[in-house]
């Protein structure tokens, strides 16, 4: 009796582990600022989407994801975000899977976005301009052909 209910309970534990393994491809296609800034592409069951993932300013968050979607979507968020006109403090929705929300603004003298956690107005993190057009070159040239 023993026996059994050992080896149920070693059937119950392992069968559920099984399931949660999944290849899963990660590439971080552009890294800017000291790698502060990513372009990241992940891959999982053969469906990839691309996020940015932004230092944040709260040191116990850690990162604050921007979902970016498929690459063509990626590079119209990307685009859109490089070519705003200058307008001090108004709101974007960058409309993305995530729904993050951000500014543009004057910050130790340059000019960045300050992009939003998810539902949040108190975690965030910055993106220039020069560090967006890093990541639409990266983008339009990945995958890289060898």
């Amino acid at each position: 009796m023993k026996k059994t209910i050992i080896l149920l309970l070693m059937v119950c534990i392992f069968i559920p582990l099984q399931a949660q393994i999944s290849v899963t491809k990660r590439d971080v296609v552009c890294k800017t600022n000291f790698g502060n800034q990513k372009l990241i592409y992940a891959e999982k069951d053969s469906i990839g989407a691309f996020a940015l993932s932004l230092a944040s300013n709260n040191k116990y968050h850690g990162n604050v994801i921007v979902g970016l979607g498929d690459k063509e979507k990626a590079l119209v968020t990307l685009k859109s975000m490089y070519e705003y006109e200058n307008k001090d403090g108004d709101v974007i929705e960058l409309n993305n899977p995530t729904n993050n929300n951000a500014t543009y603004e004057r910050v130790l003298g340059t000019w960045m976005f300050v992009i939003y956690a998810e539902h949040s107005d108190k975690i965030y993190g910055y993106l220039a301009k020069r560090q967006i057009k890093k990541m639409i070159t990266a983008l339009e040239e990945y995958p890289k052909q060898e």
